[in-house]
């Protein structure tokens, strides 16, 4: 065992060795640092140590439920796992279990990921999205998104009240058939934008709900998957009918 855990030094992962009852048998520098707890606290202790108090009894039957059925398993991938430092902070884990026999019974490798870094990201894209979310929402120019076959992925509320449908009715619509006046002229702008990756300033006419006609004025780019296929438009459209016939009477 010691053997193993001398190798195990070099690892960026906390590793600890316990035995069936959850006695740490040893660990390496890493749990040190990560833990704030020398090797001469945490030899001897139950593993429950380094588990704020609040999860420490449920911990005890998570370990008994694992001694039933012994495996190795990658834990936190469900559940979100936290630890506790020496000085009481928490912060978030991931830990690879895997149980081996020897002679004096079995025992228990666990490796443990401090995974601060990774939720703090998870955290400002979540927020990021959010943040983009409400922009999109609340954006007086419409905004949606739909596949190269014409079915709608997602649309903001001015979208909808351009061409006098909810959003959900919206979603239930193909823009080829349904918005499109001449489906052609979609046919060429995905043209345009498989050459180009975009589009700017493309002039076409739509049709509302209501039968009337209007002419929209596209920007956009398509989204690519890693084998370079198209597989969606992120697209604007500004209604400049009223701007059009207001410059028509003024030539």
């Amino acid at each position: 065992l010691e053997q193993f855990v001398n190798a195990a030094e070099v690892f960026p992962a906390a590793i600890l060795i316990a035995d069936s009852r959850g006695r740490i048998l040893l660990i390496n520098r890493q749990t040190e640092i990560m833990f704030g707890f020398s090797r001469q606290e945490l030899v001897d202790q139950s593993v429950e140590i380094l588990i704020p108090e609040a999860h420490r009894a449920a911990h005890v039957q998570h370990r008994e439920n694992y001694n039933h059925a012994p495996r190795t398993r990658l834990m936190g991938t469900e559940l979100d796992l936290v630890g506790r430092r020496k000085d009481g902070s928490i912060f978030p884990i991931e830990v690879s279990l895997s149980p081996f026999e020897t002679s004096s019974g079995r025992f228990v490798i666990a490796m443990v990921h401090d995974i601060s870094a990774r939720k703090h990201a998870e955290e400002q894209r979540r927020r990021s999205e959010e943040r983009r979310r409400s922009f999109i929402e609340h954006a007086a120019v419409a905004i949606y998104r739909c596949d190269v076959s014409g079915h709608f992925l997602d649309a903001n509320p001015a979208m909808g009240a351009m061409l006098g449908y909810s959003v959900d009715e919206l979603l239930q619509k193909d823009i080829t058939l349904d918005v499109f006046q001449e489906p052609r002229r979609r046919a060429e702008m995905l043209r345009v934008m498989e050459a180009q990756g975009r589009v700017e300033g493309v002039q076409c006419v739509w049709k509302r709900k209501d039968g009337r006609l209007l002419t929209v004025r596209l920007n956009g780019r398509c989204v690519r998957n890693e084998e370079g296929q198209i597989t969606s438009l992120e697209m604007m459209a500004e209604d400049v009918t009223q701007r059009l016939a207001i410059e028509e009477q003024l030539d």
